[in-house]
């Protein structure tokens, strides 16, 4: 059995950190009032892999919140995918300033 080429630009590195995170409202920059917790599964210069209870959607633009410890990302991100995993949620972010 081959092993699935890997088409990364940027190496991810396993994490298990706790963030929070908004969803953006309409216009695409203001949050909407809901904060959600997550996990970081994995981190590149480029992008995320979370864990979530909150369903996301492919295009939906993140905000995370700056206030959390050790913060030192870009302020959003948007989903590129999303699967359900058993009782959560996994998804792909890719940060944009």
């Amino acid at each position: 059995m081959n092993a699935a080429k890997e088409n990364r630009v940027s190496q991810r590195i396993p994490q298990n950190i706790p963030i929070r995170f908004s969803l953006a409202a309409a216009n695409g920059m203001t949050p909407a009032p809901d904060r959600h917790d997550a996990t970081v599964i994995d981190i590149s210069a480029t992008g995320m892999g979370i864990s979530s209870p909150t369903p996301l959607r492919t295009g939906q633009v993140v905000l995370f919140d700056q206030e959390q410890p050790n913060w030192q990302l870009p302020p959003r991100g948007l989903v590129i995918w999303c699967l359900k995993d058993q009782d959560r949620f996994r998804a792909g972010i890719e940060f944009s300033m």
